[in-house]
Order: C-alpha cells, then structure tokens, then sequence
C-alpha cells in the first residue's frame, strides 16, 4: 500500500509522515523533495520551482513505486505530491 499525505505546503504532512513512521515500523519513508532538489542541480528549472518539471512528477511516481517494491514495506508514506491537474499523480506499477 502506497499513502499520499495531502495538506497545504507548511501543514505538517511530513511531520504526520515521521509520526506514521514510528506507529508503523514496517512502513517505509519516502520524500519527494529529494528528487526535486536532486534536478535542480541537474536541469534548468525555467519557473524556478522544481515542482513545476514534468520530469520530476514522472520521477517522484517511479521512485516511489521502486523504493516500495524494493523495499517490500507494507506500506509507504508519501508527503504531498500532486499532478499538474492538483490530483495525486496516478502509480502505474
């Protein structure tokens, strides 16, 4: 099972996530930040927020999906991560 946080920035999703984390020791952490930061090193990020880069929404979905089943944790917590309509972007795994 995969579990996307949602919340406005600044709630506190990856707050509830390290709480999740600890009530579920055989879940597993995943931040989506990490691959932003990551391209932005990377690639021009023209609007200057990497969460506008289609290649960083197609890449948070398959790194999440990856580190879930390479894990093998029954669950994965994902903070806030949207797609370009603002839904949660969809697992093709």
């Amino acid at each position: 099972m995969i579990v996307w946080l949602n919340g406005t920035f600044g709630v506190g999703e990856s707050s509830v996530a390290a709480v999740l984390q600890r009530a579920l020791p055989e879940s597993t952490r995943f931040d989506p930040e990490l691959v932003g930061f990551m391209l932005r090193e990377m690639v021009a990020v023209p609007t200057g927020d990497f969460q506008d880069l289609p290649l960083r929404r197609r890449l948070v979905v398959e790194v999440g999906a990856t580190l879930h089943d390479a894990s093998g944790a029954s669950i994965t917590l994902l903070p806030t991560e949207k797609g370009p309509d603002g839904s949660p972007p969809r697992l093709t795994t």
